[in-house]
């Protein structure tokens, strides 16, 4: 089985796809851009890029395909939930009437404009596998799964407290920045998806607005940075039961066994990737054992 005949002529006749999950600062954009290296269609910012990424590059979640998370992040908005409030979502997930509403609003979206750059760089039916990464997937997966039944996951997990001590070291850092967006790249989409937002924001930066109550964001406590962790590893532990279409690798295990961990990513994704592209895929775990 493949994808459902009324998805999209884009994706109709692909091979399933290949979608990396994880909790955020887990090793997901790494796995990704490894996948990517070896072979694997994970998106038009991920073709592009050349050479290792740098460090700004590695916090903005490269190899990361705007359109599904984007359409990931509406998805848990219209619950009135977010990435890091997801319970609000997990909540209404598996409400028949929720759930038709976001599957009718991810139907239209990817046919319409928004996965055009996305749809232009898919390889031809058969040629290449294809897939994209995305944290938020950890939790509209079920979703996404109806439109793609036999879809693939990667699970990165990694050592809980480095994963909390990560996310609240990267909200203290955001804290600071005057819009809650990582990376001149996103600021950039965030102000084009919300013009008059972004207009008030110069306001007040230049001291021509008064600044609004804002809500404070939970990872700034390293405590709930913990709890946080443990629901999205939760929630992928949910998909074992696809078997054999689910891959759980840690992110210790790719620094400390990179050349294994690249194999194991290539057997799954049915790829026989060349001693070129394997290699290209180490570099990448070298510029992240620095990082």
């Amino acid at each position: 089985m493949i994808a459902r005949p009324d998805l999209s002529p884009a994706f109709r006749d692909l091979p399933p796809p290949l979608v990396v999950i994880g909790m955020h600062r887990s090793g997901t954009s790494l796995a990704a851009a490894m996948l990517s290296d070896m072979g694997v269609y994970m998106g038009p910012a991920s073709g592009a890029l050349d050479g290792i990424p740098d460090e700004q590059s590695r916090r903005d979640g490269y190899a990361e395909a705007d359109a599904f998370r984007d359409l990931n992040e509406e998805l848990l908005a219209a619950a009135g939930a977010s990435w890091s409030r997801p319970e609000p979502f997990l909540q209404r997930r598996d409400e028949p009437e929720f759930a038709q509403a976001c599957l009718l609003r991810m139907t239209l979206e990817i046919r319409g404009p928004r996965f055009a750059g996305y749809v232009a760089g898919l390889p031809a039916a058969g040629a290449a596998p294809w897939g994209w990464k995305d944290p938020r997937t950890t939790l509209t997966f079920p979703l996404w799964a109806q439109l793609f039944p036999e879809a693939r996951v990667v699970h990165l997990r990694r050592d809980p407290e480095r994963t909390a001590a990560s996310l609240h070291a990267r909200a203290q850092v955001w804290a600071a920045g005057p819009i809650p967006v990582p990376g001149a790249a996103a600021r950039v989409r965030w102000a084009l998806r919300h013009p008059l937002a972004a207009a008030a924001e110069l306001g007040r930066r230049l001291g021509w607005l008064p600044l609004p109550p804002t809500e404070a964001d939970p990872c700034m406590e390293l405590e709930y940075c913990r709890r946080l962790c443990r629901r999205y590893v939760s929630e992928a532990e949910r998909y074992r039961f696809l078997n054999e279409r689910y891959l759980e690798l840690r992110y210790e295990e790719l620094l400390e066994n990179p050349a294994a961990c690249a194999r194991n990513l290539a057997a799954f994704a049915g790829l026989s990737a060349g001693p070129e592209r394997l290699e290209r895929a180490l570099r990448r775990v070298s510029a992240a054992r620095v990082k």
